[in-house]
């Protein structure tokens, strides 16, 4: 029925949904149908790359509604897939982080803040490329947010004093902006 209103398009084995508003609200319903463990599969684990960050994206979306404080608070729980380098370092996390970010900026810089925090210079420095560009960014997302923006500086200043990269946005380019 709803293909035949238009508001269902097949692309391939996907679906999209027009108009925006219809969308949202199933996106809303979906992810609350799905438990703890789908997120976590559909936002950091085996799924193919485009569609994690697809979803991340389309959860940001969603930024005024429960569920997606749900879903971000526990993705970043302690314990959690991203809260670890290493788990912030793979391929695409960084990245579903900085969408996160826009949903709950304070859990978002409480997982920055417990992960970073102990690292020395050196081990920051090792963080590099897109983990990187996108840990800054979701770092520029908090220190965007009044009650969060203390740590959000501090942690940028952290990454601009550990500096591996020369473009324009770099920690140091976003730390001078603040």
């Amino acid at each position: 029925d709803l293909m035949r209103r238009d508001v269902v398009q097949m692309k391939g084995r996907l679906a999209t949904l027009q108009p925006k508003p219809v969308a949202m609200a199933v996106a809303a319903l979906q992810w609350q149908e799905w438990e703890p463990a789908v997120w976590e599969e559909v936002l950091v684990g085996a799924l193919p790359l485009h569609l994690r960050l697809r979803a991340a994206k389309q959860l940001a979306l969603l930024n005024t509604r429960n569920i997606a404080s749900r879903v971000t608070r526990h993705i970043c729980r302690f314990g959690g897939p991203l809260d670890s380098v290493e788990g912030l370092s793979r391929k695409g996390n960084s990245e579903v982080l900085s969408a996160l970010a826009e949903i709950d900026a304070e859990v978002v810089s409480d997982l920055l803040q417990r992960v970073i925090d102990p690292l020395e210079t050196d081990e920051i420095l090792q963080i590099s490329g897109d983990a990187r560009r996108h840990l800054v960014w979701a770092l520029e997302k908090i220190a965007f947010v009044g009650q969060t923006f203390e740590v959000g500086a501090e942690l940028l200043l952290r990454f601009a004093m550990a500096e591996n990269e020369s473009i324009s946005n770099n920690a140091t380019g976003q730390f001078r902006a603040l």
